[in-house]
């Protein structure tokens, strides 16, 4: 894959290698099978951001063996249940979902990430029994801008 944005760490002995990235960005763009694969390899990854991209929803499942990912941006994504159950074995605590087409039913799937603390819908209206049914364990934020007053969360 292209990475259209990566962010470094600085190592102890001021090298940095890819194995050492922490944030990698996709964007915009159309991701062939199995395009997650590679991003294994970064033992570091804690964030990923893939919004707009389109990709195959079982590739999401390869994103379970990243074991220090924390924060998955799927805006402007489609999202559909198989993606979604994928993710349920990661050790996500936040995922952001701002103008993804998926739908109530898949939505109530986000459920099955036990690792799961805030999740980011934008506008999105969401019933009151669905909103309900996430009180307590996952802070539900509707507005875009939201992040920027979530909890911060142990890496």
């Amino acid at each position: 894959g292209r990475y259209s944005d990566v962010c470094f760490s600085h190592s102890s002995q001021n090298r940095t290698s890819l194995h050492d990235l922490e944030v990698v960005q996709f964007r915009e763009q159309l991701l062939p099978k199995n395009s997650f694969q590679s991003l294994v390899n970064l033992s570091e990854l804690i964030v990923l951001d893939i919004s707009g991209c389109q990709f195959d929803q079982a590739d999401l499942a390869q994103l379970t063996k990243c074991k220090r990912l924390r924060v998955l941006v799927l805006n402007r994504c489609e999202l559909k249940n198989d993606g979604i159950v994928a993710l349920s074995k990661s050790s996500i605590e936040g995922i952001s979902i701002v103008d993804s087409v998926i739908t109530d039913e898949d939505f109530t799937r986000f459920h099955d990430i036990s690792s799961l603390r805030w999740l980011v819908v934008g506008e999105r209206s969401l019933p009151v029994p669905m909103r309900n049914s996430f009180y307590g364990a996952v802070r539900i934020a509707e507005t875009m801008y939201c992040c920027y007053g979530l909890p911060k969360f142990q890496l």
